[in-house]
């Protein structure tokens, strides 16, 4: 089992690292049918029927599904969940069959619960390797609320590391595997097998049916039965085996219900083994091919009963489950007398805005939680007013400006915000050339051509465009997508300069985020007086006047740029002085005069751009 977690561990390194590279705020760590959930995915078809995922109450529900792909990303399980909590919800008749691995898992390292409820039915067949699993779980595992599961397995049926509940189910497991060891029915690592609600369950495995307290540091686990009926069958092992180490504290508790052993030992390594009558055996075997336990209470009629609280029979009420009061017995037969009444669930617990989930433990998540600050200090109020959104939809934009590190000068750059500017002849705060060089590629008497590089992770681009003037203000020229680089505005008057900013964007609900927007492009169309730039000369870094394209100085040392914009033909109408900027000030700074400085051993690049866009670039070496 440790290969197990070992393998949950690689495959979690996997995941993020896609993640990295594919990361969308939209996308949920969450897949069924070898597809991912995201907000405009919130249905898979799976067969006839279909998963549907809630992702406010992080509840997944099958309805009718049949699931026959494994997901390509986890080693081909039909569910891989990377939520810290997870619920399922059973409708009708379900199938996972043909994983490589687990029906269902998550890979979380600890404390990741999943839960799984009906009405409905699931049945799981993971026959098609050496590790293939049906459930297996990195937290609690939990069977409830009237669900039938069915399991064939290779490898384990149900695995959890931190407990595995069964109340008012029906379980059906079978595990064919024939290696020796590690192969069991059902296993957890730590608390325990908990059977309750008159669960029906019953396990055929080729190794043990039940193991408890998988691993050497894992104490503590206990098999208890509540009530129920529970059937194991070993065909070479034990029914129930504790774990294998000194000092084991593995126990068998018989409450009530019923339990059917069998196999060539019914088990093994365990403590203390507590019977329904009180009778306790110590030495932890029972000999011969099968052992029946029950609960049976002696009547009798030469005494009165005396009445007593059975405080083992009591559970305390949670955020997420109903408790019971304790069962009124009699002290001297053990009778029933009067079944303890059930505790309402009670409220979630949260005491602020700032708490994430629930304070008892459970993951849901506040439903009044806001987002703290971004690193760069952009907070949910921020995004409400540039954007103008609801803070459901503020929560989702600051994932954005994470994600994506955005300055809030450029977090700024809304829509609303760049069409309101009154002076922007000039560049606007948070524009950059390095990031977005958007700069001319025609000029006609009637039209222009602007061009640029793709940016990463935008989902269009926004051009923003009107003739040049300080009282005119920007308008939106076009909404383009992605793949869309390049753009040509037409019926423009012949001799006349023309302002544009480019924006790449990212879509978040009806909100378009800014992710980058260049510097004020000023470009003349064709057939008048005045021209535009044809290119940018560098005619000396301080006293080098030759070889311009690289220049080398000393940490701290400065050398100034002269440089000039050639015009193709006419004169260049100046709306704008050759501007300066650093692919990276942290190495090399550059002001608007021109002045380099070194800051740090390392490259970089300078770029000395026109107007228009139009550049020149220098790699700069800092030693």
């Amino acid at each position: 089992m440790r290969k197990k977690l070992m393998r949950v561990l690689i495959f979690l390194g996997l995941l993020l690292g896609m993640n990295s590279l594919t990361w969308a705020a939209v996308k949920y760590d969450l897949w069924v049918n070898n597809e991912q959930f995201a907000d405009d995915k919130l249905t898979i078809p799976c067969g006839s029927g279909s998963a549907v995922f809630d992702p406010n109450t992080k509840v997944l529900t099958l309805n009718q599904a049949v699931i026959t792909k494994g997901v390509d990303v986890g080693y081909g399980c039909g569910i891989l969940s990377g939520l810290r909590s997870l619920r399922i919800v059973l409708r009708g008749e379900n199938k996972i069959s043909a994983p490589q691995a687990e029906g269902i898992t998550n890979y979380g390292t600890t404390n990741c619960d999943i839960v799984v409820s009906g009405p409905g039915s699931l049945e799981i067949e993971a026959l098609n390797s050496t590790d293939s699993y049906g459930i297996y779980s990195t937290g609690a595992l939990s069977l409830v609320e009237g669900c039938s599961i069915a399991i064939r397995s290779f490898a384990t049926g149900l695995h959890a590391f931190s407990g595995l509940y069964l109340d008012k189910v029906k379980v059906n497991i079978q595990v064919t595997g024939r290696i020796t060891a590690g192969y069991y029915g059902m296993a957890v690592n730590k608390s325990g097998v908990f059977v309750d609600g008159d669960s029906e369950v019953t396990v055929h495995s080729s190794g043990s049916a039940i193991c408890l307290g998988e691993t050497a540091d894992d104490q503590g686990s206990i098999l208890q039965i509540k009530s129920g009926t529970v059937n194991l069958t070993s065909d070479t092992k034990y029914a129930v085996e504790g774990a294998n180490t000194a000092g084991s504290e593995a126990e068998l508790d018989m409450q009530a219900g019923k339990l059917t052993a069998a196999g060539p030992e019914q088990v093994t390594n365990l403590s203390k083994i507590s019977l329904a009558s009180g009778l306790v055996v110590t030495d932890g075997s029972m000999n011969g091919k099968s052992v029946v336990i029950e609960k049976k209470s002696t009547p009798s009629t030469e005494h009165s009963h005396t009445p007593v609280k059975d405080e083992r029979t009591a559970t305390a009420a949670t955020c997420t489950s109903k408790g019971k009061e304790a069962d009124t017995v009699c002290s001297v037969c053990g009778e029933l007398i009067e079944k303890g009444r059930d505790i309402q669930i009670k409220p979630h617990k949260y005491t602020s805005s700032a708490v994430q989930y629930c304070e008892y433990g459970c993951k849901t998540v506040n439903p009044s939680y806001r987002k703290p600050a971004t690193s760069t200090g952009i907070k949910v109020s921020d995004a409400v007013s540039a954007y103008q959104v609801d803070t459901t939809t503020a929560d989702r934009i600051l994932d954005v400006a994470e994600r994506y590190q955005l300055s809030r000068d450029v977090f700024a750059l809304s829509p609303q915000k760049l069409t309101a500017l009154n002076n922007t002849d000039a560049d606007v705060s948070g524009s950059s050339y390095v990031k977005l060089q958007a700069r001319q590629s025609k000029a006609k008497t009637s039209s222009i051509t602007i061009k640029w590089n793709k940016v990463s992770g935008a989902d269009g681009y926004i051009v923003y465009a009107n003739q040049c003037g300080k009282t005119r203000k920007l308008k939106m020229a076009a909404t383009l997508t992605a793949g869309q680089t390049s753009y040509t505005q037409k019926k423009l008057k012949k001799g006349t300069y023309y302002k544009y900013i480019v924006a790449a964007y990212k879509q978040v609900g009806q909100a378009k985020v800014t992710l980058a927007a260049s510097r004020t492009l000023h470009i003349a169309t064709s057939g008048g007086s005045v021209g535009n730039p044809k290119s940018v000369k560098v005619q000396q870094i301080g006293k080098t006047k030759k070889k311009l394209s690289r220049y080398t100085l000393a940490k701290s040392g400065s050398a100034k740029i002269k440089a000039v914009q050639v015009q193709k033909d006419k004169r260049i109408k100046k709306h704008s002085s050759l501007r300066f900027e650093s692919s990276n000030p942290a190495v090399a700074s550059v002001d608007k005069k021109g002045v380099i400085k070194g800051m740090a051993r390392g490259v970089c690049e300078l770029y000395v751009f026109a107007q228009n866009g139009i550049s020149t670039k220098i790699k700069v070496t800092v030693k």
